[in-house]
């Protein structure tokens, strides 16, 4: 009856933005690994035949059957993918979020800036009827008198 009760704790919640950006980034990472694991897969299902290559007239014949390369070679070539892979994941939205920088600033100074020219213009020309209204306003309002 006489027991302390203690309020429950509220939850911290995160800020929405942190939340969207770690969902984000894990979607960018899961689409990544996806997209590596299909690669490798595409490349690991290649035709084991030789590869004819002609050079000066030269015949040059290899394979490209990963089952023969060392592991260090395919760790390599394992390594060189995700790189790319990441160089991707992060050029492509880069170079997205900047020419869209750039088509905001350019209709922010094409339509906003001629905008803000014609408001100080307007500003500056009824500056006069503006200091008449209030002088007006000054002269006609009550006094404030001090009641005895």
């Amino acid at each position: 009856m006489n027991a302390l009760t203690l309020p429950a704790a509220a939850p911290v919640r995160t800020p929405r933005g942190r939340r969207l950006a770690i969902a984000a980034l894990w979607t960018f990472a899961l689409l990544g690994l996806a997209g590596l694991a299909g690669v490798l897969a595409l490349l690991h299902g290649l035709d084991a035949s030789p590869l004819q290559l002609t050079i000066n007239d030269e015949s040059v014949t290899g394979s490209f059957d990963l089952d023969q390369w060392s592991l260090s070679h395919q760790a390599l070539l394992f390594g060189g993918l995700a790189v790319a892979l990441f160089a991707v994941l992060v050029i492509v939205p880069v170079a997205l979020l900047l020419a869209l920088l750039a088509v905001v600033l350019a209709v922010l100074l094409s339509v906003g800036l001629p905008l803000l020219v014609m408001v100080g213009v307007a500003a500056l020309l009824l500056s006069p009827l503006a200091l008449l209204g209030w002088l007006l306003w000054r002269a006609l309002r009550p006094s404030h008198t001090i009641a005895a």
